[in-house]
């Protein structure tokens, strides 16, 4: 499943009105997204859309010239791929999450050594995006509940507890490590604790739980 058809499907079954997208590029993603409002997020743009929102800055002075005020429902995470950078979008784009929203990530899990380089190499690339995922996986597991979609490159997903109550806390077992430290060794051999990985269609029937009410559990 591709990362639009994926993000599209959350807009559709969540209602989902305002997107942001940080990392447009070529638009290869962005112009596929449904939703109503739609912003995009990247310093140096090879896409143009009239009728669109654009910042085409770096994501720290974008969010730096948001409004406090502004939120956003669904917010995708696939701009600079270095872990340092991703740390830190994730955390601006919590700032601006509305009540119910989500927070995607693209490139979460790399299949191979040289993918997961933080300089390009040869063959697909998905640089050390997975080091700031397990990181924010141990240093926000109170706060948020975080898991990985094994398809496009590994999907992350994140979601506020405090939004969905009647879901119960996921036990983390899972140390926190400065993404410094890790290697691709360590991901290898823990590569399905680590980013708590789940294959599509266990993804879509645990989504159900997070749709239904109270009630419905």
């Amino acid at each position: 499943m591709q990362r639009y058809d994926f993000l599209n499907q959350l807009i559709s079954d969540h209602g989902f009105k305002d997107y942001l997208e940080i990392g447009v590029a070529d638009g290869e993603c962005f112009k596929r997204i449904k939703a109503r409002n739609r912003t995009w997020v990247d310093p140096r743009p090879f896409y143009h859309e009239d009728g669109v929102t654009a910042y085409p800055v770096d994501s720290d002075t974008a969010f730096e010239s948001m409004p406090e005020s502004k939120v956003y429902d669904l917010i995708f995470i696939d701009g600079a791929h270095r872990w340092e950078n991703v740390i830190r979008d994730f955390k601006n784009s919590i700032n601006h999450l509305s009540r119910n929203g989500l927070i995607v990530f693209h490139d979460c899990n790399p299949l191979t050594e040289t993918a997961q380089e933080t300089i390009p190499t040869h063959g697909p690339w998905n640089g050390c995006v997975w080091k700031a995922f397990v990181a924010l996986r141990a240093e926000y597991r109170e706060y948020f509940d975080m898991m990985t979609i094994d398809t496009d490159e590994g999907l992350g997903f994140a979601y506020r507890y405090r939004d969905f109550p009647h879901l119960p806390k996921t036990k983390v077992h899972l140390k926190f490590i400065k993404p410094e430290n890790m290697s691709y060794n360590f991901l290898e051999t823990n590569r399905r604790e680590a980013l708590s990985l789940l294959s599509l269609s266990q993804f879509w029937t645990w989504h159900k739980n997070l749709l239904a009410k109270p009630e419905e559990m």
